[in-house]
């Protein structure tokens, strides 16, 4: 089975790997922590990164394909603890194809200080869809830290995870990254400027507008998927 996985999934599984690496890299995630996945055409089921491994070694043969029940197939040792949290995002947004998960440092200071991060920049709009709300705090690896992850994320692009971290999905792997880029950026400067005082949020009627624009785009993007146009 794990040859012809990889046979046929080559490709996903090394952006799958590219994409914890890079993590790694640029300091998104530290040792073993975080974990990324990517859904599989044809209804397959999805890969993820297995539990324990840092990512700065990590190679396609050790990831985890994993069916929609939740069975695993192949990988090594086996998968991330958080794979309730993937498959809870994959069934509650059909748009979703690759999930990333993080405990980028700024995005973390609004994890334990329990706080929702506002418009206060328009790429948050353009890129999640409005703020990012922090999830109500459950157990890592449980089916309550799932669900409560999906309620925060609602139709936006990323939600945070209490005393946790934060968690982006996407289109595709570039895609759910450049939304963790997003969020951590603008985590820092919110908590930077929060020094000075108040913050001042984007005004409505800018949101507004922005959040319109975001939901055309979103919806151009699953009529081509569904070759339309």
């Amino acid at each position: 089975m794990l040859f012809n996985y990889l046979d046929k999934y080559l490709g996903v599984a090394e952006e799958v790997v590219n994409t914890a690496r890079y993590m790694f890299r640029t300091g998104l995630a530290h040792g073993t922590a975080g974990n990324v996945s990517a859904r599989l055409s044809g209804g397959e089921g999805l890969l993820i990164t297995p539990a324990g491994k840092n990512y700065g070694a990590l190679s396609p043969e050790e990831l985890c394909f994993v069916d929609w029940q939740g069975k695993v197939f192949s990988g090594n040792p086996g998968p991330s603890s958080e794979l309730p949290l993937h498959l809870a995002a994959y069934f509650s947004r059909p748009d979703c194809k690759a999930v990333v998960h993080n405990h980028s440092t700024y995005a973390s200071v609004l994890a334990v200080t329990r706080t929702d991060l506002p418009v206060i920049m328009d790429e948050l709009t353009m890129v999640i869809g409005g703020g990012v709300k922090v999830a109500k705090y459950g157990f890592p690896g449980t089916q309550e830290l799932a669900l409560n992850f999906v309620e925060a994320l609602g139709d936006k692009q990323a939600a945070i995870l209490a005393n946790h971290g934060m968690v982006a999905i996407g289109a595709n792997l570039r895609e759910a990254m450049v939304v963790c880029e997003t969020v951590e950026r603008v985590s820092r400067v919110f908590v930077e400027a929060s020094r000075f005082g108040r913050v001042i949020n984007i005004p409505d009627e800018s949101y507004e507008h922005q959040r319109a624009d975001f939901l055309r785009k979103k919806a151009h993007e699953k009529v081509q998927e569904a070759g339309v146009i």
